[in-house]
């Protein structure tokens, strides 16, 4: 094995360029395009101020709701900071959370709650004012069911707190999706009731990118059994099989090495969790890929035969996989095409892998039979 190691380094430094290009590809196209549209998500966000006058548990409730807009770039500011920076056109709009808003909430007044700063280029005033007001009429609604189950209750032994009705109204919202509706046609699926954007897979992109990058690595497999290089193999140690699956091995812990680099380096500038598991799955995909590369170089002698099936088993498996494009109503429609998916496991976090097995089975019975490919 010392030998092996000493003649791929050999073969490493003559192609250093090449196998570096390759090995750092998909970890460095992965943090571009996420940093590249996570910037465009940015730049496509309506910046709104916001004022906070009081620190109260249904002030901040509001403030919580207006941040967790995916569409606003909510910015903490003074009033003042607020009239100037409309005025620049550094915000959209901005909006108060006026003193006393929880005491009149609770009171049941509507009027006057928030107050509104826009000019004559602020384009987005009216929807997020819309927006903010059904937020604000929540509130108010929950406080004047309160006030209406107090009154009922006056003579009844059974009191409810104004807490505990607006507690109530909530959860029942909550549970009823009281303001969540989803359409489907006739003789279709029912909709997803997740009404948030899909996200970018991080995971997914680099899925892609490395199956692309470990094909177009493993075309030593054809290179090492060019005829004429195939003299050399009844005069040394190891017949071609134990040679190229001693290989199949050192290529796949180079490969792992660097996805472990990968997976601290996604921790720290993506916000990629880091754990155990991960990693365990990770190397079974790593694993399950380079088994794929391997049998796929086994059955080529031609490499730009080889570098075109590469890159269309690529686009094929991105397209079925839905990392790249969602296929949610097709998977819905068509259950059955998970099955086929080769990156189900990795994405989905199952330890369960068919494809892995599967491919792993081809290799043992072409190392024990010597099953003979052909292009």
């Amino acid at each position: 094995m010392i030998d092996i190691i000493k003649t791929r380094f050999i073969h490493w430094k003559k192609q250093r360029i090449s196998l570096l290009f390759w090995l750092l590809f998909p970890m460095i196209c992965t943090i571009f395009i996420i940093q590249l549209i996570t910037a465009i998500q940015e730049d496509s966000q309506i910046p709104v101020g916001i004022v906070m006058e009081e620190d109260t548990v249904l002030a901040n409730h509001l403030y919580a709701k207006i941040k967790n807009t995916p569409i606003l770039r909510v910015v903490n500011v003074t009033e003042t900071e607020a009239k100037q920076k409309v005025e620049s056109h550094e915000l959209d709009s901005a909006f108060v959370i006026q003193e006393d808003y929880e005491e009149n909430i609770k009171k049941g007044k509507r009027n006057w709650l928030i107050k509104s700063y826009s000019s004559n280029l602020s384009f987005a005033f009216t929807p997020v004012k819309e927006m903010i007001i059904s937020f604000v009429q929540e509130e108010t609604g929950r406080s004047k069911t309160a006030h209406t189950v107090h009154d009922l209750s006056t003579d009844s032994e059974i009191k409810f707190s104004w807490e505990e009705v607006t507690k109530k109204a909530k959860n029942i919202q909550v549970e009823e999706d009281l303001l969540l509706t989803t359409f489907s046609f006739a003789n279709t699926p029912n909709a997803s009731k997740d009404p948030n954007i899909t996200p970018v897979n991080t995971w997914g992109i680099w899925a892609v990118l490395s199956l692309l990058s470990t094909f177009l690595i493993f075309d030593w497999v054809i290179k090492e059994r060019k005829s004429v290089l195939l003299l050399r193999y009844p005069f040394i140690r190891f017949s071609i099989k134990s040679f190229l699956l001693r290989n199949l091995l050192l290529y796949t812990m180079l490969l792992f090495f660097v996805d472990i680099i990968t997976v601290i380096l996604f921790h720290y500038v993506l916000n990629e969790s880091l754990t155990l598991a991960g990693i365990g799955l990770l190397f079974m995909y790593r694993f399950m890929i380079n088994l794929g590369a391997f049998l796929s170089g086994l059955m080529f002698h031609r490499l730009m035969s080889y570098y075109g099936f590469s890159f269309i088993i690529t686009m094929f498996i991105s397209i079925l996989s839905g990392a790249t494009v969602p296929i949610d109503g097709l998977t819905n429609r068509f259950p059955w095409i998970v099955i086929y998916n080769p990156l189900y496991s990795f994405l989905e976090q199952e330890w369960f892998n068919p494809w892995l097995l599967l491919l792993l089975l081809v290799v043992i019975l072409w190392r024990i039979k010597g099953v003979k490919y052909n292009a």
